[in-house]
Order: C-alpha cells, then sequence, then structure tokens
C-alpha cells in the first residue's frame, strides 16, 4: 500500500487544466475532507484559489510527481498565480 508523503507547499498553479483533470471542492469542504479525497485518489495536487475554491489535481497521471514539482518551482519563481496555494504530495 501506498503511503502520502508531503506535502510541500507553493505560492502557484500549474496554471490551467494540463494535468487533464480536476476535481471542484468549495471553501464549505474542510481542508481534511479534501484531503482524505486526494490520498484515496492518490492525486498529487491540491490547489485553493483566491477565492477559496479548492481543485484537486493530477490523478490521472497525465503528468508525474516531479514534473508537476517543476511546474510549481518555474511558476512560483516568475511569480505566476502568488495569490494561489498549492499542496504537492508524492507517495512511496
Amino acid at each position: 500500500m501506498q503511503q502520502a508523503q508531503g506535502p510541500i507547499f507553493y505560492n502557484t498553479d500549474t496554471g490551467d487544466r494540463d494535468l487533464g483533470s480536476e476535481k471542484k471542492r468549495y471553501s464549505n469542504t474542510s481542508f481534511t475532507d479534501i484531503w482524505i479525497e486526494t490520498i484515496a485518489l492518490k492525486a498529487h495536487l491540491i490547489i485553493q484559489t483566491s477565492p477559496g475554491t479548492y481543485y484537486i489535481k493530477g490523478y490521472k497521471n497525465k503528468k508525474n510527481y516531479n514534473e508537476i514539482k517543476h511546474i510549481l518551482e518555474s511558476n512560483q519563481s516568475q511569480g505566476k498565480y502568488s495569490k494561489r496555494k498549492a499542496w504537492l504530495i508524492s507517495y512511496t
């Protein structure tokens, strides 16, 4: 059974729907519930947008953990999407 590792926190986003899939959750959903769903899906990413909407991304394996990490690090260094919060999760 795979175990979740992390998360690593970023102040950015991957951008658009470049990960091929996302699930939208609203701010009235607790972060704990979002975390549990993310782990159940083996998703790599939780995004919180500035109005407080959450997105679970990276669960259809279109991009792997390292590719997602690279996108987040690049976007953060360029100051893109700085009002968004991202939690990157790996699995071992």
